[in-house]
């Protein structure tokens, strides 16, 4: 769950409906998440219009952060819910490591990519354009159904010093987390008819073969 900076509640699952949900980090203290803003901006007015819900989220709570997240926002006009992450509970929960992560999530909230909006700027260096678009290269794969090449990158920024083994507490259940790691990684084979020993496309498929999934 989350507030905005304007107090209004929320929480991601308020976007189940959607497509894909981008949660795009984005400190109005860093240079480099400043950079960013135009294109995030952009990338959000095109796939807005395509079902993909957008969440901006600030992790440094300094003074004056919400007024300059607000200033930022209203300069760029960012459409969907804006955050200060006072507690840094979106920060651990995903695992942000930079200022300018962008996180990819389905409509249940699997992670699908993590990284870099583009390839622009980074520490000590810009281009005059980007040559790599990482974050829509990421989306349109997603919604054509096609795998996403590059899944996790490391997104240059003003790196976050968050304890990741506070990281808030997660619900673990076959069909929320497990049973995608083995349509992603397991069925090609292990599926009636396949050349795998067994089947592993149920819940129960799982479970009795859980000691040779182990070994």
């Amino acid at each position: 769950s989350f507030t905005t900076i304007d107090g209004k509640q929320g929480k991601l699952s308020d976007f189940k409906t959607k497509k894909a949900l981008v949660v795009a980090f984005t400190a109005a203290s860093c240079p480099i998440s400043k950079r960013f803003a135009p294109s995030l901006a952009a990338i959000e007015k095109e796939y807005t219009k395509k079902d993909i819900g957008f969440v901006f989220v600030d992790p440094i709570a300094i003074d004056g952060a919400k007024e300059d997240l607000r200033k930022m926002a209203k300069a760029h006009e960012f459409k969907g819910p804006v955050i200060l992450d006072e507690d840094e509970s979106i920060a651990k929960g995903l695992g942000a490591i930079t200022t300018t992560e962008a996180f990819v999530l389905d409509a249940a909230r699997p992670l699908l990519y993590r990284g870099p909006v583009d390839d622009q700027y980074g520490i000590g260096y810009q281009l005059d354009a980007p040559r790599k678009h990482y974050l829509r290269e990421a989306l349109d794969a997603h919604l054509a159904d096609k795998s996403i090449t590059a899944q996790a990158l490391w997104a240059p920024g003003c790196e976050l010093d968050v304890e990741q083994n506070e990281s808030t507490k997660q619900e673990l259940t076959y069909h929320n987390r497990i049973s995608r790691i083995l349509q992603s990684n397991c069925l090609e084979c292990h599926r009636k008819g396949g050349v795998g020993p067994f089947s592993l496309e149920s819940y129960g498929d799982a479970k009795e073969n859980a000691g040779m999934i182990r070994k």
